[in-house]
């Protein structure tokens, strides 16, 4: 290093990258971004209704992506949704989102689609219908969650494809809510409205680095 042009000091982790415009052409520079890092993950080990991710929103990241598959419940007639919670653990609400939905019948023909909205809730809803209870057909879900920690609005874009109890599979892909208010988001939960338990579920939490 003490034979190189070199514009700046050596930091752990940087690598040499070429810099023509700099002093010596040779600049120590922060490795390339753009990739998500695994925060934490949590994957079902008992017969338990809900789970929290708690702390997992801080100032290193402003970008998350959630992801949860092997979705299923112990009993049908549940509808799966969040709640973000602040660093008091106070549920925020005044959620307002939009959805829209196809589906498709699991042993017919029957098809179709449909838009839903909500507005005013203390949690986001990820379909208005109600989780199957079969391993063999289980759901997946997908969520960025944007700028939860600054006093922003946070912002959630989702996908969640549902195996249904009433014998239809959906899946909403073009699918946002937005928290209508700029406290600070520290943690999740995700849960049901039944308050059943699950059956099987695996899930990661990320953040992006830019």
């Amino acid at each position: 290093e003490s034979k190189l042009k070199i514009s700046n000091t050596p930091t752990n982790g940087y690598f040499l990258s070429a810099q023509s415009g700099n002093t010596g052409g040779l600049t120590w520079a922060e490795a390339g971004g753009g990739s998500f890092t695994k925060i934490a993950n949590a994957d079902y080990g008992s017969a338990v209704s809900n789970f929290t991710y708690t702390n997992c929103f801080t100032s290193t990241y402003s970008m998350y992506r959630f992801i949860m598959y092997d979705i299923d419940m112990a009993a049908t007639n549940s509808e799966l949704q969040v709640k973000f919670l602040d660093s008091g653990n106070n549920i925020l609400s005044q959620w307002r989102q939009q959805s829209l939905k196809n589906y498709h019948q699991r042993a017919g023909t029957s098809s179709g689609e449909g838009h839903i909205a909500f507005n005013g809730n203390n949690f986001l809803r990820f379909s208005d219908d109600d989780n199957n209870a079969n391993t063999s057909d289980s759901s997946y879900l997908e969520m960025d969650i944007i700028l939860p920690y600054e006093n922003k609005f946070t912002t959630v874009l989702y996908k969640f494809y549902l195996s249904a109890d009433n014998g239809y599979n959906y899946i909403h892909d073009v699918a946002f809510g937005f928290l209508s208010d700029t406290t600070s988001v520290r943690s999740m939960t995700i849960f049901n409205d039944a308050g059943t338990n699950f059956a099987s579920y695996k899930s990661t939490l990320y953040g992006l680095t830019r």
